[in-house]
């Protein structure tokens, strides 16, 4: 009916080019003359008809426009009452009526709605039948619900540290939404039975405009017709602006070339013209190009699909405010079905936006803190569904983030199975989800869940709880998991590890302590108990000075007092007293350290050196004794009259000789012979000896002595010196070569001296042979001199053979 009736009513305010609507054939002045003419005629007829006429349209609008009205203001009051209540939870101010005081308003209202009466003035209402009281008495119910809801978030003791519920927000929403839709419902049947009802009386009035008329005379019957009409028709309209400029929804015309032939005072407060800015432009002059041409393209989809269809606009209006519009169109038509323009109601969604744009902004907010947490946390339903499980579920289950892990439990308790810290499989009962179910709220459990294949296994510390609505019944339950595997591991690893570490200090032939700030025994290894011969119970918080005596433990506490000062580790010798009496010597290392409180404490390890130090006190004295046999063996060598030389090197590049040496190779005190090779050579039997082929080293070469008395030396200047004497290695215990000695006597002097006796005898024996013998020697082997002839003999050369001498 809404189409028909704006087809057929005039528009509100016409532009001057445009043509009378159809509805009045005849002009102004003609209908004025011919109503003047039959004035005194149709004085009665009129005001019969007139009397009709208005009985008719108020009759019509006592039956929709008080409960349009009534329903109105009840929408207006729960809207409002509803947003104080968004905006209280989110501490924002608000100068306006209480929450109590708008949500009484809405049930008095909507009770007059129900009841009949009327809050216009002059206009008295009539209770609703039929379907619109089934309606009117849904949307009551809806009502109510909201309205406890939101007194019950009122009654509730707020604390500042604790938000209202989420949950009871999001009832809050889901009613205020039904309760809007049922009441924009009820508005639009009203506007629509308004419509039909102005429609039928408009058929009637004209039906009986036209039974005067033809009563009347043709003529000023029509003229009385159309006159009353106009007049009922402006009453209409006024009716039907009044209707409209009440309602929170805008509403408008449009012609077929899209300007506007009607607009409400909804509509126009939303666009931010007045509606007589608004009357005969089209959109391009009242909003941006862009959504200008939207809103147009949507007039041309409905004039030519001819259906209704709803549409969402963004614009911005005067005042920089972003406006979302959510705008239910439909094409006119007239009587001939011709598309005369289209018409449409559009509701300022903005707050509603805003309200859905700030929950699914909490909802993401929190659902990113969720996602964020290092701990994983898995929503189920009452009848154990797995609704949805964060990022780090995900990953402790070694699930891809877009993996679908919902489902019912019974397909976890097929895949998976839980152990509790014992290891002992739990029934599907005792899982914590299906306890959270039963009510059980948990904290900190323990359990160790693997996959029945084995590829993987991992162990939790969980908690959970249902969680429950504002009205206290449970709506779901929520478990937290932290994956406790490395804590469990470490745990192990520190236990094994602190087993062998005690295994390893009590195994140790070190002895081991821990002292405390105040030098309190709290820890020693089983080798210095053994050592001490102290008892499990003789050492625990004990002392320095209580365990050993005099300035033993004096001296002990002192270096851990001076290793706690200094921050830094220590290696000193100490001494203690065993049992026995018997002075122990130790090398100890001591270090200070603090554990996971803050507290430090002095650790120290010590090694008995006892028979060490008695070893090196013997090895003192006999060095000393070496050392003096050393001193001794120097003098007796340098003493010496022949020259000795010594290397200490593997090599015998560096060798060094007593003074007896030095003289005879012209060399300075401390001077190293092997690099004395400029001006001298070396000779034996008649070849050139290198550096390499001298006795030293041969000596090293060879690894044996090495005998020689025909060793030829020329010094610089050309002095000859002949040495006799022998080379032996200096071996280690080991065997390893360390160098060689050497002692060597010159007997330059004795080969002169024989070189001369040799010449002096073979000078006598030339002579002897000069001269003509005289007798026979009766010994013919026997030489002179009374010697066998031989090596060293100075006639060695001289032999008889028969009655002669034979001489080389």
């Amino acid at each position: 009916m809404l189409p028909q009736l704006f087809s057929r009513m005039p528009f509100m305010v016409p532009l001057a080019p445009l043509p009378d609507p159809p509805s009045a054939p005849l002009g102004n002045r003609r209908r004025g003359f011919l109503v003047t003419l039959v004035l005194v005629l149709l004085a009665l007829a009129s005001a019969f008809l007139l009397w009709r006429i208005n009985d008719g349209w108020e009759n019509s609008y006592a039956a929709y426009g008080p409960t349009a009205d009534n329903v109105r203001q009840t929408r207006q009051a729960m809207t409002q009452a509803f947003l104080l209540q968004v905006r209280r939870r989110e501490d924002r101010a608000f100068n306006g009526p209480s929450v109590e005081a708008l949500l009484d308003k809405a049930a008095l209202k909507l009770s007059d709605a129900i009841a009949g009466e009327s809050s216009l003035l002059g206009i008295a209402g009539h209770p609703p039948e039929g379907v619109l009281l089934k309606q009117l008495q849904e949307y009551q119910r809806v009502i109510f619900d909201l309205d406890q809801s939101l007194r019950r978030s009122l009654i509730a003791p707020r604390d500042a540290t604790r938000p209202l519920s989420e949950e009871s927000l999001v009832v809050q929403l889901r009613l205020f939404y039904e309760a809007d839709r049922l009441g924009e419902q009820i508005e639009t049947e009203l506007t629509h039975g308004l419509a039909r009802a102005v429609g039928n009386r408009l058929q009637e009035h004209r039906a009986e405009i036209a039974l005067w008329g033809a009563v009347l005379l043709g003529a000023l019957a029509l003229v009385a017709r159309l006159g009353r009409v106009g007049m009922a028709m402006a009453r209409q309209e006024r009716l039907i602006q009044a209707i409209l400029d009440s309602t929170s929804d805008g509403v408008f015309v449009k012609d077929p070339q899209g300007r506007y032939r009607m607009a409400n005072r909804a509509i126009a407060a939303m666009i931010g013209h007045a509606p007589g800015e608004i009357l005969g432009h089209t959109d391009d002059a009242l909003f941006p190009a862009a959504t200008a041409q939207a809103m147009q393209r949507s007039d041309t989809e409905v004039m030519r699909e001819r259906k209704l269809a709803s549409f969402e606009t963004i614009f911005v209006d005067p005042d920089g405010q972003r406006r979302t519009v959510w705008t239910t169109k439909g094409p006119l038509a007239d009587d001939w079905g011709k598309i005369a323009g289209v018409y449409g109601i559009s509701r300022d969604v903005t707050e509603r936006k805003n309200a859905e744009q700030r929950l699914r902004e909490r909802e993401d907010q929190l659902q990113a803190i969720i996602d964020n947490i290092n701990e994983g946390v898995v929503t189920f339903s009452l009848d154990g569904k797995v609704l949805s499980w964060n990022r780090a579920a995900l990953a402790m289950h070694e699930f891809p983030p877009s993996a679908s892990t919902t489902g019912d439990l019974e397909i976890f308790f097929e895949l998976y199975e839980l152990l509790d810290t014992n290891g002992t499989p739990l029934p599907p009962s005792e899982w914590p989800m299906s306890r959270i179910i039963r009510g059980e709220h948990l904290r900190d459990l323990e359990f160790t869940s693997r996959r029945r294949d084995g590829t993987w296994s991992r162990t939790f510390s969980c908690g959970g709880r249902l969680v429950m609505s504002a009205e206290g019944s449970p709506v779901m339950g929520v478990l937290s998991l932290a994956d406790i595997s490395e804590r469990k591991r470490v745990e192990t690893e520190l236990r094994t590890s602190e087993a062998r570490f005690k295994l390893f200090m009590d195994n140790s032939p070190s002895i081991a302590w821990i002292k405390d700030s105040a030098g309190r025994h709290v820890y020693c290894s089983r080798p210095f108990l053994k050592r001490l011969h102290l008892g499990p119970d003789d050492w625990q918080g004990r002392t320095n000075e209580e365990l050993f005596p005099g300035e033993i433990g004096a001296d002990l506490s002192r270096t851990d007092h001076l290793v706690l000062a200094r921050g830094h580790a220590l290696e000193t010798d100490e001494r203690t007293v065993g049992p026995d009496g018997e002075e122990l010597y130790w090398r100890s290392i001591k270090f200070p350290f603090q554990d996971g409180t803050g507290d430090w404490f002095v650790g120290g390890m010590a090694l008995d050196v006892t028979e060490r130090r008695r070893a090196e006190e013997a090895q003192t004295r006999s060095d000393e004794v070496a050392r003096e046999r050393a001193e001794e063996l120097e003098a007796v060598m340098q003493a010496a009259p022949i020259a000795i030389l010594l290397s200490r090197d593997p090599s015998c590049r560096e060798i060094l000789g007593n003074r007896a040496a030095n003289l005879l190779f012209d060399a300075a005190e401390g001077e190293n012979l092997a690099t004395l090779t400029s001006g001298r050579s070396y000779r034996r039997a008649g070849q050139d000896l290198g550096l390499d082929d001298l006795p030293m080293q041969q000596a090293v070469t060879q690894r044996r002595e090495i005998t020689i008395d025909d060793l030829e030396v020329t010094l610089p200047g050309g002095r000859p010196l002949l040495l006799m004497g022998g080379a032996a290695p200096l071996l280690g215990r080991n065997g390893q070569m360390r160098g060689a000695v050497g002692a060597f006597l010159d007997v330059t002097r004795q080969r002169q001296a024989s070189e001369a006796l040799e010449e002096s005898n073979l000078r006598f024996i030339r002579i002897f042979h000069s001269q003509p013998p005289r007798h026979q020697s009766r010994h013919p082997r026997r030489t002179l001199g009374g010697r066998e002839p031989g090596v060293g003999s100075p006639l060695w050369a001289f032999k008889v053979r028969g009655a002669g001498a034979e001489v080389p």
